[in-house]
């Protein structure tokens, strides 16, 4: 994975993110539906600043997440998202993020 993600950078303009850990990855992506770049970067930051583990977020009420992400916008649905996907990784996915189309397709 690594040595794709430095090629396509050497090709293309890419945001290359601090951490390539499949989990944050995962969130980062529903954090970006429907915003900028930027405000993805903010709610993540602050996110995983409070929160450093999938279990602590599944753990979580949605409702402590949503000041956390609000600048990615629609932050109610996102929160609810982020907390039943990291509960489901636990709970069926011995807390590993799917590498097929079809286990990711299983997630909320």
């Amino acid at each position: 994975m690594d040595l794709i993600m430095d090629n396509l950078q050497n090709l293309y303009d890419l945001r290359v993110f601090e951490n390539r850990d499949p989990y944050r990855v995962l969130i980062r992506t529903i954090l970006s539906q429907r915003t900028r770049d930027q405000n993805t970067d903010r709610a993540s930051k602050q996110l995983f600043s409070q929160y450093k583990t999938m279990t602590d977020i599944a753990n979580a009420d949605p409702a402590q997440l949503e000041p956390l992400i609000r600048p990615a916008g629609f932050y109610h649905v996102k929160a609810r998202r982020i907390v039943e996907v990291s509960r489901k990784l636990l709970n069926e996915f011995k807390g590993k993020v799917p590498s097929t189309t079809k286990g990711l397709l299983e997630l909320p």
